[in-house]
């Protein structure tokens, strides 16, 4: 993890208790809150996040996914639909 991933987490940290403080993500990271939001939840998604304990894990990871639905994205990603073939027969699973 580099020092700029540090921050943010670092930052997540901090403003969580508070419901977070998205006007002040841009100017200090250079990009929205929901792209923010994201990346910490890449982050936190990784097996070994250095510093954050398990519970303190699993509740920034619910409060980004919360975050994210305020900013209109699902709770999960969406995946891209694919063709299968079954019996002959080929279909677009969803």
């Amino acid at each position: 993890m580099d020092i700029h991933e540090r921050d943010m987490l670092a930052f997540a940290r901090t403003w969580q208790p508070y419901g977070g403080n998205d006007d002040q993500i841009l100017p200090e990271f250079g990009v929205t809150a929901a792209t923010f939001y994201q990346r910490v939840l890449a982050l936190l998604s990784r097996p070994l996040t250095h510093g954050v304990e398990a519970t303190e894990c699993q509740g920034m990871r619910a409060f980004c996914v919360e975050k994210l639905r305020e900013y209109g994205y699902p709770a999960a990603p969406q995946r891209a639909s694919r063709p299968v073939r079954r019996n002959g027969v080929t279909t677009r699973t969803v």
